[in-house]
């Protein structure tokens, strides 16, 4: 199975609205989708009693990204936006808390958590961290684009998943709609399900072959999942009742079993998770695995959940190798630990699994769920601060099921003076155990002004990698490979790129919809 990461949550749409050096303001559409996204927060009858939480991590980032732009005041659009925190009403007392997902980007969290280590050390110098462990390197290309191909402008992406170059499947996370194609990527068809209520949001996306898919979608104050096993011509809808969250992740091993993860944010790098599992293709679902948040609530800092998913970081995912082993991963900024958690009965229970810890990091943790190319060989992808002013990408490999994981050597991407590089966890793809992508990005530290792109390539199952530097429209969100040549990129504008060099060159291409 092909290897593909993804992750966001919305106090990282909060964080894309500051204005841009110049101080332009974000476009319409971003402004948009948070506002619909708060709405949903604060206004779902299931939301818990700590919205205030979520509140306070918008806080912190906001005055995060002031520290990082060397301005503590306020700007206009800061002001702005805090005036439009401070007029929600005091959060309603319910029963879980809830936030709305967004679109399949994740910037570095430690940024929030690590801003004014960041500022404190740029004022006394500067950083330079050197590629290591890559054999070659060079200027990749971005080539003009492509004729635009007559029809229907299908509008900015934000996920796309090919199975090879004409099949596959895309995601538009602003407007809601599953899109498929068996005919490239500048032709799509819109398949999204008949959803009810013009507020429905798709919270989660499975998608296994050409033909057959998993949609999760937030109707009002429920969730349901939506399958089709004919392209999306055709849907059929299953309720998962009492089930809204603030985050899902959902995985199938085959076209029959599959498991969704449901996560709430309690407090500040904390998310409780409930696990679901379905053994009829989607049809029903069973809480296998529940979250006692009674306990919780009662006793936060004594409580305990020794069988079950530890409440401790923000969930980034889960996959399995076979119907009774599988894992979840999560991020987390709470010093060095690896967030990494087993189950062999089928999600029931959970033991965190200790991995190698790579010996320079500096703190912040992101754990990816491991992707397995059959029942023996997979891989786990692990990004970490190297140090305040880059991230870090640490690829373990298993041979035995996941029985035990050895790391490869880290790639840490260049940082030069005043500047800061990040690798997106969506940002990261593998068509088999040797060859694989990631691709970073580099920013101004004051200004946060995107500066260019590097997309790295082993063939060598991580041991050595090629580079080649490129500048998109703006910074690379996610990157998806069918074969050693033939791949898509979607930057932060949503605008879709491809090569069919193995990430060399780039054109962008203008997809349509039929």
């Amino acid at each position: 199975m092909k290897a593909c990461f993804r992750a966001k949550t919305i106090d990282e749409q909060i964080e894309a609205l500051s204005p841009t050096p110049e101080g332009r303001l974000p476009s319409a559409s971003i402004n948009a989708r948070l506002i619909r996204d708060l709405s949903l927060v604060y206004n779902h009858p299931s939301y818990a009693q700590h919205l205030e939480h979520s509140l306070a991590q918008v806080e912190q980032r906001l005055k995060a990204r002031q520290i990082q732009q060397g301005n503590v005041a306020a700007s206009a659009q800061q002001r702005a936006q805090s005036s439009l925190l401070a007029s929600l009403p005091p959060a309603r007392k319910r029963e879980q808390p809830r936030r709305t997902p967004s679109a399949p980007h994740r910037f570095a969290t430690a940024l929030g958590s690590m801003a004014a280590v960041l500022f404190a050390a740029l004022l006394v110098g500067s950083f330079i961290l050197l590629l290591t462990h890559a054999h070659q390197t060079g200027s990749g290309r971005v080539k003009p684009e492509n004729t635009p191909a007559t029809g229907k402008q299908v509008g900015p992406l934000t996920y796309i998943h090919m199975f090879d170059a004409t099949t596959g499947w895309a995601v538009n996370n602003n407007t809601n709609r599953i899109l498929h194609t068996t005919a490239g990527v500048t032709h799509w068809q819109d398949v999204t399900p008949a959803v009810a209520g013009r507020s429905s949001i798709i919270a989660g996306t499975a998608f296994f072959n050409p033909s057959t898919a998993w949609v999760a979608v937030i109707e009002g104050s429920r969730l349901f999942v939506y399958r089709t096993h004919d392209g999306g011509q055709t849907w059929q809808k299953a309720s998962i009742p009492d089930r809204i969250g603030s985050s899902y992740h959902m995985t199938f091993l085959n076209a029959r079993v599959g498991w969704l993860l449901v996560g709430n944010v309690v407090a500040m790098d904390q998310e409780a998770v409930d696990v679901l599992q379905t053994r009829d293709g989607g049809v029903s679902w069973k809480v296998i695995s529940a979250f006692n948040y009674n306990l919780y609530f009662n006793n936060p800092a004594g409580f305990q959940n020794p069988t079950g998913l530890s409440v401790e970081g923000h969930k980034t995912g889960v996959s399995f190798v076979n119907e009774t082993t599988g894992w979840a991963t999560a991020s987390t900024a709470a010093g060095r630990i690896a967030w990494l958690y087993i189950t062999h009965d089928g999600g029931v229970s959970w033991q965190q699994q200790s991995i190698p810890e790579p010996p320079d990091a500096f703190q912040e943790w992101e754990t990816l769920p491991p992707v397995f190319f059959n029942a023996t060989d997979g891989i786990l992808p692990h990004i970490f601060l190297f140090s305040s002013a880059s991230q870090t990408l640490n690829l373990y490999f298993t041979h035995n099921g996941g029985a035990s994981w050895s790391a490869t050597p880290a790639v840490s991407p260049s940082a030069t003076a005043g500047t800061l590089t990040t690798i997106p966890d969506g940002a990261i793809d593998f068509v088999d155990a040797r060859h694989g992508w990631f691709a970073s990005n580099t920013f101004n530290v004051k200004s946060y002004q995107y500066l260019n792109s590097t997309v790295y390539r082993t063939s060598d199952g991580g041991q050595r990698w090629t580079h080649y530097t490129i500048r998109l429209n703006a910074d690379i969100t996610m990157i998806d490979f069918v074969s050693q040549t033939q791949g898509w990129a979607i930057d932060s504008a949503q605008a879709l790129y491809q090569t069919t060099d193995g990430g060399q060159t780039w054109t962008k291409v203008r997809p349509t919809v039929a």
